[in-house]
């Protein structure tokens, strides 16, 4: 994969991202979470759809994040960098695997501690008035 440049204040600033990207915070407490990497494989296997509903992958594993891009314009994954604000914002409780939507718009969307199917991903994300008028556009 292309590696991407980070900036910690730059990435970890997911306003950012707002009204351009959604945004999927995939939370775990160690690299070898077999749920975690779970999740991760189900990503994998439809980079086209998660690009196609703009979705931006951020792995927050102990004290580190990651960011990966699925548009064929930036595709890839960022390299490790320092956090402290995505986890204290989006799971403060330091769960042990998280998974955390956030809509076009900013606002959490749903948040789960079971892995995330992306049938059901798709499905919500599908089912958001923004996306139904992306589709209806050809976006």
């Amino acid at each position: 994969m292309l590696m991407i440049s980070g900036n910690i204040s730059q990435a970890q600033n997911l306003k950012q991202f707002k009204w351009e990207n959604r945004i999927l915070l995939v939370f775990s407490d160690k690299k070898e979470n077999e749920i975690y990497k779970e999740q991760l494989q189900e990503l994998s296997e439809n980079e086209e759809g998660l690009a196609e509903r703009k979705l931006l992958l951020f792995e927050v594993v102990e004290e580190e994040y990651r960011k990966t891009h699925f548009d064929n314009a930036n595709a890839g994954s960022s390299k490790w960098l320092i956090t402290e604000n995505l986890r204290k914002k989006f799971n403060a409780e330091n769960e042990r695997f998280k998974v955390v939507l956030i809509g076009l718009d900013g606002r959490v969307k749903r948040t789960t501690n079971k892995l995330f199917e992306k049938e059901a991903l798709f499905g919500l994300i599908d089912s958001m008035p923004m996306r139904i008028q992306e589709m209806s556009r050809g976006e």
